[in-house]
């Protein structure tokens, strides 16, 4: 009992501390009818679980019109998020409290505050580019969370984010399958630099790439900048794997009609 006691006390002083310091940030946090901008991204990925992803719902969208609405005032407050991390501590408490009933509090991890990020990255799009620059310097960050969530924002704001292409690429061989793919789709979301992204693309279009469908599909985003593919992609069309073949015939036809027409593809 007295264990308990301790542990719930524990937890009350932290959730007062996280008030507080959640207070101060929220005197900068933008307002929008009345809500503030994490009550607004919390409405929106809310709704974003409660329907397909690919269905706009009438909450989605409110949620992303208020968003929009604070525009570049919410940068700071979404860099802020990027760069989430928790300390041992917090990690600890936030395991407690989870696993308790005597309070109810919900402690958000790092990983979730970052998610957020992207999220709100990705109402805004372009709007959040002047967040590019220091998005990018993220992007070295020794924390490979905020380095992966940095590249999301920044695929998520698209061809404004053009500058970041050569940091993203040198992520394209890392040892990490989740982050091959994360990067690969963000370059094809930014969708810019085709010089320097198609070469490097073609060269991972192996039966040992992971994330074959993958690379496939970015590069048919290029289109007929992706047209040095076009012979690699050839092999694939008959390829054993569903996913594959699929997006080999999608890319080819992009890429390269003719090519696509010789090989007998519609």
């Amino acid at each position: 009992m007295r264990k308990r006691v301790q542990i719930a006390l524990a937890l009350l002083l932290v959730v007062i501390a996280g008030v507080i310091a959640w207070q101060v940030l929220r005197e900068r946090e933008p307002v929008y009818q009345g809500k503030t901008l994490d009550a607004w991204l919390q409405e929106y990925v809310a709704a974003e679980y409660q329907s397909p992803v690919t269905e706009e719902t009438a909450a989605t969208r409110g949620a992303a019109t208020a968003i929009r609405r604070m525009g570049t005032n919410a940068l700071p407050f979404l860099v802020q998020m990027v760069r989430a991390k928790d300390s041992p501590f917090k990690r600890f408490v936030t395991v407690v409290a989870r696993n308790q009933s005597l309070i109810r509090v919900h402690l958000r991890t790092d990983k979730e505050i970052h998610n957020m990020a992207v999220v709100g990255f990705y109402v805004l799009g372009p709007i959040g580019r002047d967040a590019v620059p220091v998005l990018v310097e993220l992007l070295n960050d020794h924390d490979p969370d905020v380095r992966l969530s940095a590249a999301g924002c920044l695929g998520n704001i698209g061809p404004d984010a053009t500058v970041a292409v050569p940091a993203l690429l040198s992520f394209l061989n890392d040892t990490n399958r989740i982050v091959r793919f994360a990067i690969t789709v963000d370059l094809g979301r930014i969708h810019m630099d085709a010089e320097l992204v198609v070469p490097i693309l073609i060269t991972n279009l192996t039966k040992s790439n992971a994330i074959l469908p993958t690379t496939i599909n970015v590069l048919g985003k290029f289109g007929q900048q992706a047209k040095p593919a076009s012979l690699a992609l050839l092999q694939f069309l008959n390829d054993e794997n569903e996913y594959v073949r699929v997006e080999a015939t999608n890319a080819l036809l992009q890429i390269d009609p003719e090519a696509a027409a010789k090989a007998g593809v519609k």
